[in-house]
């Protein structure tokens, strides 16, 4: 028992000192249909269609997600206000305008990659983590933060 202790020891701070990994889910998208304008949200709030806002099974409510449309790597964060979807082959519910901002309102579905946002970060410094490239028009494909977060 004493030979293993050192070395558990040492494998415990190792793992606990290695970087954290944010989870990521790949899956389909869809939004909000204009008729849930207005209507209380799961967490109380009134949906706004031209808020970046989420449905989402899982996530507490308030977590930020990063989505990024796979098909035109467009990305939004938006905020989780309500749960859903409640179809079995979608992963997330988008508000009009995130569905928007990502390019698939007419379609009404996208394959989408969701990463949560950390904890505790400026929304305003995402560009920092995303920086513009120079010589590339990068524009289209820049982050749109939730227009009303409420600092």
């Amino acid at each position: 028992m004493k030979k293993t202790f050192p070395w558990l020891a040492i494998l415990l701070f190792f793992l606990a000192t290695l970087p954290r990994v944010e989870a990521q889910e790949v899956g389909f998208a869809s939004y909000y249909h204009h008729r849930f304008h207005g209507r209380m949200t799961a967490s109380g709030e009134r949906h706004d269609k031209d808020d970046l806002t989420a449905a989402h099974r899982t996530y507490p409510f308030g977590t930020y997600l990063l989505v990024t449309n796979l098909e035109n790597l467009r990305r939004v964060v938006v905020r989780v206000t309500d749960r859903g979807p409640h179809r079995r082959n979608r992963l997330i519910d988008l508000s009009e305008a995130a569905a928007r901002e990502l390019k698939f309102r007419k379609r009404g579905l996208a394959k989408v990659r969701i990463e949560e946002v950390p904890a505790g970060i400026d929304l305003r410094a995402l560009d920092l983590l995303y920086p513009q490239l120079p010589g590339l028009d990068t524009e289209g494909l820049r982050i749109k933060i939730p227009m009303r977060i409420g600092y």
